[in-house]
């Protein structure tokens, strides 16, 4: 059975918060990923949900993407970054410190070869939201769907996890897991594949960062295991 999760949702306040967590759980949902400014974790879940936190970095450099990695790494379960440029986009995808980047309608760019070679290299993932596909859908922007059809071909042909998200901010804005994933269908993707980018590729990376979150962590490729601080390397 599939463990469903929105990596993805950004609340406007905590009043639409509380109402987005219930709602996500109502879905189908199992996890959650929480974007904001400060680190949701004193977080009352609903039962049955799992929370984990995530900033969203909408650096305007290359520079200040990296100075604002040193400051919240270790403060979120999941980093993502907003790429608006060529050249955050390419250091965004090449930093082992983020895990996911996203590409909204507005920025006219898309998830591109070379950005996929350093994502492969990185561990990054390349994520959709649904919030932005259907802008691209309302407002006839062929264009740019086939942008995102590509983004998602570079990175299954480089082996980038391929992420799927609502980027909700409200309640309406939420869909239950299945018939978000059937929305990619218009791209040709198939279900299963579509299926897999709001269940096993989220879930994959919150269950990586919070083993490095919690100390079992040493270098890529490398585990603590144990009391006695020995390591296994994989």
């Amino acid at each position: 059975m599939r463990r469903f999760i929105d990596l993805h949702l950004r609340p406007r306040s905590r009043e639409e918060l509380e109402l987005m967590l219930g709602k996500a759980l109502w879905l189908g949902y199992r996890g959650v990923a929480v974007a904001g400014d400060q680190p949701k974790g004193n977080l009352e879940a609903p039962e049955g949900l799992d929370i984990v936190s995530r900033i969203d970095l909408k650096p305007r450099t290359a520079g200040a993407l990296k100075a604002s990695l040193r400051r919240v790494r270790t403060l979120y379960v999941v980093v993502a970054v907003e790429c608006r440029s060529k050249a955050v986009a390419r250091q965004a995808a090449r930093d082992h410190r983020v895990d996911v980047v996203y590409f909204p309608p507005g920025s006219g760019l898309w998830f591109d070869d070379a950005e996929a070679r350093l994502a492969a290299q990185s561990g990054c993932a390349y994520e959709i939201n649904l919030v932005d596909l259907l802008t691209l859908i309302e407002d006839g922007r062929l264009r740019g769907l086939r942008r995102v059809a590509e983004g998602i071909q570079n990175a299954w042909r480089r082996g980038v996890p391929v992420i799927l998200s609502s980027g909700a901010s409200e309640p309406l804005e939420m869909r239950e897991p299945r018939g978000l994933a059937s929305l990619l269908t218009l791209l040709d993707i198939d279900l299963e594949d579509a299926l897999e980018m709001v269940s096993t590729n989220p879930q994959g990376i919150i269950e990586r960062n919070r083993r490095k979150l919690s100390g079992e962590y040493a270098a890529p490729g490398v585990r603590v295991i144990g009391q006695g601080g020995g390591v296994d390397a994989r």
